[in-house]
């Protein structure tokens, strides 16, 4: 898995081409808000410190050093939790932090399939509610800071709190 993260980044540039030039279908330009900058902080602060990273938090430091916007931001976040975790984490704490949800995902659809075998169907849709929630939290995650704001946060520890109440 290390490897593939540290394959993943180090190509990062090149995927992030391909992916605006696939936004772009034929057009001169495309609107990332800046996305392709912020994801190049994230990346160079990996690329610097790959296996524990810059430390919680750093990123709006970089991205105030960086100079894209004139004033300071206290939370610009990197438009993508994923970079940002890396960047600040490492790998090591990527591990950790990805491990912890996919543990809770892999639960929660073992104990799903369970709940469908026993006919509990209130556990069913509960966990369904749960494990999707926390898909499009991950998936949302590519571009956006929902792995960072605490309002979404809670909204991650609530999802991953009813998987844990049905464990089977």
């Amino acid at each position: 898995m290390g490897i593939v993260v540290i394959t993943l980044i180090y190509m990062s540039e090149d995927i992030i081409l391909w992916i605006m030039n696939t936004l772009k279908k034929g057009q001169a330009t495309i609107q990332l808000s800046s996305r392709e900058r912020y994801w190049k902080i994230a990346i160079s602060m990996f690329k610097d410190s790959p296996i524990i990273g810059q430390g919680m938090n750093s990123f709006d430091f970089y991205f105030n050093q960086s100079g894209i916007k004139k004033q300071y931001y206290d939370f610009a976040g990197a438009h993508n939790s994923y970079l940002q975790i890396l960047a600040e984490m490492g790998i090591l704490g990527f591990i950790l932090y990805f491990l912890y949800i996919g543990q809770n995902i892999y639960n929660g659809i073992k104990n799903l399939i369970l709940s469908i075998k026993i006919h509990d169907n209130e556990a069913a849709c509960n966990l369904v509610f749960a494990l999707s929630g926390l898909t499009c939290m991950l998936v949302y995650a590519l571009s956006g800071n929902c792995l960072y704001q605490p309002q979404q946060l809670v909204t991650i520890f609530f999802l991953i709190a009813v998987i844990q109440y049905y464990k089977k």
